[in-house]
């Protein structure tokens, strides 16, 4: 697991093997947020997410920005200037309808 997602399991203090444990016995997003809450460190949460908030593409090396973009084919059309909502965006492509089992 790499970029914002491994970010996010490192500032909780919870391994990729834990999470993916607790995604398997969740229902739903919520029961996913309050498994992380329960079984991470959130004592950072809120900086946390400021910096994330924060992070630039424009601050990055040309070749990570190129990478970035290149991860995030829904960005193509947009210009997009932080990650997250570039991850947003590309979370409604991803995810758009519902995975059927």
């Amino acid at each position: 697991m790499e970029g914002a997602s491994a970010d996010l399991l490192a500032a909780l203090q919870v391994s990729v093997e834990e999470f993916c444990s607790g995604v398997a016995q969740a229902a739903t997003d919520n029961d996913v947020v309050t498994w992380l809450q329960v079984h991470g460190d959130c004592t950072n949460a809120d900086r946390f997410n400021a910096e994330k908030c924060r992070a630039r593409i424009a601050n990055v090396q040309p070749h990570e920005a190129a990478y970035f973009r290149s991860e995030h084919p829904a960005l193509s059309p947009h210009e997009i200037d932080h990650f997250i909502d570039a991850l947003d965006l590309d979370d409604g492509r991803c995810f758009a309808t519902p995975i059927e089992s």
